[in-house]
């Protein structure tokens, strides 16, 4: 019961993200390239902040979920290391 109930769940999501999502990746992050993709121009007021700071729309490498996401991920790789090793099996 519970195990169906997942799976369709997983399904709708799967359908959502194919047809609502842009398919260019790029296009997620990315204004300009998002405004492509909806046939859409961003507002002047975007190439005005754009023009006075080019950082304007980038993470810094110093923003808190940037330097969360590096620590994540060098956990996760020191554990798959550590299991890979305790398999037998060699590390990437």
């Amino acid at each position: 019961m519970i195990r169906g109930l997942f799976a369709r769940i997983h399904l709708g999501l799967s359908v959502f993200v194919v047809l609502v999502l842009p398919p260019n990746l790029e296009a997620q992050g990315d204004v300009e390239a998002f405004g492509r993709y909806m046939s859409v121009d961003p507002p002047p007021g975007y190439y005005e902040l754009l023009r006075d700071n080019p950082r304007a729309f980038q993470f810094s490498e110093n923003n808190g979920w940037t330097v969360r996401g590096h620590a994540v991920a060098a956990s996760r790789n020191r554990q798959r290391q550590s299991a890979a090793r305790a398999s037998g099996a060699p590390s990437p």
